[in-house]
């Protein structure tokens, strides 16, 4: 006969899921309603222009870029500060304790732990998640992938928008490390490169969706793991 308990846990385990979902979910639309608030600014300003107001106007476009994609990395760490102080110990082990110097968390001797005295374990290993996301940019799809699967994201389930994913945070770079530019072939002289307003736009469809997916992902996961350890029978009863 099962544990009536079992099945008030499981409950509490749906409602968190529940809350987490929502919480995540007004975050995320709040994040590209401002995205999209400046592709219609865009589309507003729209009418006969010279070169120069041209390109200013598209500027507007390539900030949308830039705050898609860090919309995309409040996304993954505000999913990560929830459950990675809870992943398995090999996972902890790539971040370095809180207050450290050194970005190599194998390097670790017991006077790092002065500054902690009177915390516990579970404050101390929340402080070091916090100040490592602090820390961490998002520049690829592996680095997104390599967080997901920390955190217990079956990739299978948002993989398929990895492809359309990646020109997004290419670009991002462009904009913020070149102003978005590149150098012409064989010469001294460099050109701004094109952006489009659809382009924009199904990039903006394409985060939503996947972060939709890695959320799902991300919440199935930790409620199918805690169903397992719940109700997986003991060597006991076997």
């Amino acid at each position: 006969m099962r544990d009536p308990r079992d099945d008030q846990a499981l409950r509490a385990e749906v409602d968190r899921l529940k809350r987490f979902i929502r919480r995540q979910s007004v975050r995320l639309a709040a994040n590209l309603f401002r995205a999209r608030g400046l592709v219609d600014l865009y589309r507003s300003t729209s009418g006969p222009e010279s070169r120069r107001m041209a390109m200013q106007r598209a500027d507007v476009l390539r900030a949308a870029v830039v705050l898609l994609h860090a919309s995309i990395e409040d996304f993954l760490k505000s999913m990560a500060l929830v459950h990675l102080p809870s992943a398995p110990a090999r996972c902890l082990d790539a971040i370095p304790i809180a207050g450290s110097d050194t970005q190599r968390p194998e390097t670790f001797l017991l006077g790092r732990l002065a500054a902690h005295r009177g915390a516990s374990v579970d404050n101390l290993i929340r402080a070091s998640v916090q100040e490592y996301l602090d820390r961490i940019t998002f520049n690829n799809t592996s680095d997104v992938v390599s967080l997901l699967t920390s955190i217990g994201a079956d990739i299978e389930r948002f993989k398929a928008h990895l492809p359309s994913l990646d020109p997004i945070m290419r670009r991002r770079h462009s904009i913020v490390h070149r102003a978005d530019r590149v150098e012409e072939r064989g010469s001294n002289k460099s050109r701004t490169l094109s952006i489009s307003v659809d382009e924009v736009e199904s990039w903006i469809s394409v985060v939503e969706a996947f972060m939709i997916d890695a959320m799902a992902a991300v919440g199935f996961n930790q409620t199918t793991q805690f169903i397992e350890q719940r109700y997986r029978p003991s060597e006991d009863s076997a």
